[in-house]
């Protein structure tokens, strides 16, 4: 891959309908060219940068190809004359479509090193063109009257997608949601397409002879191209606004993918050679919010941890004996996940297959009299993951207990699990060492994440799909698990390695609390003064830097930063004790951390019963995710926040006095979550 520096130098991007707003940073621009090809094509991206497409020689043979890190490897499906790889999904599953010397057309799925063909039943052809997270995919297939029909494949059902009036239907890109866009030719014209929410809507960009659309994200955000004046441009299109991509210089251009992190992969032609290009974006997305109660499981609590990419929300819930169970919600229902027996439990994710982490208290009591869920039960705390409701049960080191906090797209957990090593200088009611430590992605895998050199203990609160973990190290005398956690060291583990990230001054407390798939890490420290305790953002580019609290308040806990940047927590007056507010904040490189934080309750409906205390999950659409009191009721539960079409709704004014202090059941929950100085 050839980098150039500045894509402004490069790129002409000009707005059809209304301009957007500028991004905080000049987008990069990379060529991705295939060594030694004639012709390239990258068609899709996953969150980790892993490309795939397909390349010609100069003797008109294709190829597919997969690009790693600085790696291109070869991807031919065995016997194949031709072989397009179309897709790639974070667990790095690959979808395309093979020709054989007979000349026939069959989609294929590459997993775990296996080749597998994938043909729509009864077919003369079949083209895979996209895969998701979940596994769900997008193609066409080829009748046997002739004619090219989409179709959709998820568990296990096949959904045909015809445009009305179309001789040709072509998706070509599918989001976790399940939203699906591609072309259809209607009398003689190519039209954009749109399949969400079981309904198909057709556009075009204005002015222009014929409209393909090949890409959509998380956010609903696609690309594609369009013909006006016998030119191919690329367009993006969002918000109802499109906007035109030009490589100058090139007599054709066209964006075929937009993924997590905002960045566009598309492919252009100078001189008679294809080229493709991945064009790398900080995009701002301000947005106002409305606001759903998530109920409980018969409790009078409920808190929310995380959000996938396709809406499920984890957290935790009093059901009816008012025990704390871990839940997962989805299209309105709240399900209890259960426990290993005993009361009370919690859970992080889910990842975008579904899977989740989390830790829950079983039958026996611990024989140290440790008390590592938290709940004051002093039973013993294990860590278990769920897949298809199957909850199982994770390895410790040694010790007693473990806890897992979260997982990534590719199936591993982090955590944190004890030792048998016994330190008579762990703080009661600890009585020994523990460790940072990643499970899966198979059943039955548990590696330590070593502590920073001169430390002893150490845990780990999130991951992302690069094979980087961030928590925070110490000794077993200055670093706790339980009712809280925290730790005096801020590290990042890559790939297993341990970085130290530093701290804003303070000695005591530091940790990293979520790390993206730029390798952006949000965390908290404390400040020299050993008392305010702020949000830092860290990056290999810049180091720690100091991103504050909400106006004058004295301690910013995050909980999470996604892939576009946005990061969400919690801001208090005080510490951790005192009165908290949910806050949004976007980091968009270098330079922006000066930006504010921005209380959240502001940004919804000024009629909204709720006040929102503690925001812990964004998902890479912009749905937020927490805990919130019903100023009716006072009841504590879960929220959802989402984005409201077009971003704005009239917003309303609370006071820094107006926030809300956090209820004992979520603070002992929170401190496993949160890079937390307050005890």
């Amino acid at each position: 891959m050839q980098r150039k520096t500045n894509l402004l130098s490069v790129l002409l991007g000009v707005a059809l309908v209304a301009a957007p707003t500028l991004p905080a940073q000049a987008p990069d621009f990379i060529t991705i060219d295939f060594p030694d090809a004639t012709g390239t094509q990258a068609w899709a991206m996953n969150p980790r940068g892993d490309i795939v497409g397909w390349y010609t020689r100069a003797d008109k043979s294709t190829h597919g190809f997969l690009v790693s890190g600085e790696r291109y490897i070869t991807v031919d499906y065995p016997g194949a004359i031709s072989t397009s790889p179309e897709g790639i999904n974070p667990r790095g599953d690959i979808a395309g479509t093979y020709v054989l010397p007979d000349n026939s057309t069959h989609g294929f799925m590459l997993s775990g090193g296996t080749y597998t063909t994938f043909d729509y039943p009864g077919a003369k052809t079949t083209i895979l063109d996209a895969i998701n997270a979940r596994g769900d995919l997008a193609g066409i297939y080829t009748g046997q009257d002739g004619v090219r029909h989409g179709f959709a494949y998820s568990g296990g059902n096949f959904t045909v997608i015809d445009c009305p009036g179309a001789t040709a239907t072509v998706p070509s890109g599918i989001n976790a949601r399940g939203d699906v866009v591609g072309g259809c030719q209607v009398s003689g014209t190519a039209h954009g397409w749109l399949l969400s929410g079981g309904k198909i809507s057709l556009f075009d960009v204005p002015g222009s002879s014929s409209t393909q659309a090949y890409g959509i994200s998380e956010r609903g955000e696609i690309a594609g191209r369009y013909a006006a004046g016998g030119v191919t441009h690329a367009f993006l299109y969002s918000g109802s606004k499109f906007t035109t991509v030009d490589i100058p210089g090139a007599s054709f251009t066209t964006a075929y993918f937009i993924n997590t992190t905002d960045d566009v992969l598309g492919q252009y032609q100078v001189n008679g050679v294809y080229h493709s290009y991945l064009m790398t974006r900080r995009v701002p997305h301000n947005s106002h919010y409305t606001v759903a109660d998530l109920g409980t499981l018969g409790g009078s609590f409920s808190i929310a941890f995380g959000i996938s990419n396709d809406g499920g929300i984890t957290g935790s819930s009093r059901d009816a004996s008012e025990n704390q169970h871990p839940f997962i919600w989805r299209a309105g229902k709240m399900t209890d996940l259960g426990t290993l027996g005993g009361p009370n439990g919690g859970v992080g994710g889910p990842n975008g297959s579904g899977e989740l982490a989390g830790f829950v208290e079983t039958t026996t009591k611990d024989t140290l009299g440790e008390d590592a869920c938290g709940f004051g039960t002093h039973l013993v705390c294990l860590g278990v993951t769920w897949q298809n409701g199957v909850m199982s049960q994770l390895l410790t080191l040694g010790g007693n207990n473990a806890l897992a906090y979260t997982l990534n797209n590719r199936g591993q957990a982090v955590g944190v699990a004890e030792t048998n090593l016994q330190d008579s200088k762990c703080a009661a009611p600890q009585a020994v060492q523990f460790q940072a430590a990643e499970w899966g992605p198979n059943a039955g895998e548990i590696r330590v994440l070593p502590p920073l050199a001169g430390d002893t203990v150490g845990f780990a609160l999130a991951n992302n799909d690069k094979g980087q973990a961030v928590g925070s190290t110490g000794t077993c005398a200055n670093t706790f698990i339980g009712s809280f956690a925290t730790g005096p060291h801020a590290v990042m583990w890559d790939h297993g390695l341990p970085i130290a990230l530093g701290s804003l001054g303070g000695k005591f407390a530091a940790a990293g609390a979520s790390i993206n798939n730029r390798s952006e890490v949000v965390g908290g420290s404390l400040l020299a003064d050993e008392k305010t305790f702020n949000t830092y953002v860290w990056s290999e580019a810049t180091g720690m830097i100091d991103a504050g609290t909400v106006g004058k308040d004295l301690t910013a806990y995050p909980t999470m930063i996604n892939d576009s940047g946005q990061v969400v927590g919690s801001s208090c007056d005080t510490d951790f004790s005192g009165n908290c507010r949910a806050y949004v904040w976007q980091y968009l490189g270098p330079g922006s951390e000066t930006a504010e934080m921005t209380d959240l309750n502001t940004l919804i409906p000024a009629d909204s019963p709720y006040y929102l205390i503690s925001a812990n999950g964004i998902n890479d659409a912009g749905e937020i995710v927490g805990l919130a009191v019903d100023q009716r009721t006072g009841a504590p539960h879960a929220f959802l926040a989402m984005p409201t079409a077009g971003g704005s709704t009239s917003p309303m004014e609370k006071s820094a006095g107006s926030a809300w202090p956090i209820p004992e059941q979520a603070r002992k929950l929170l401190r496993h979550r949160i890079a937390s100085g307050a005890r």
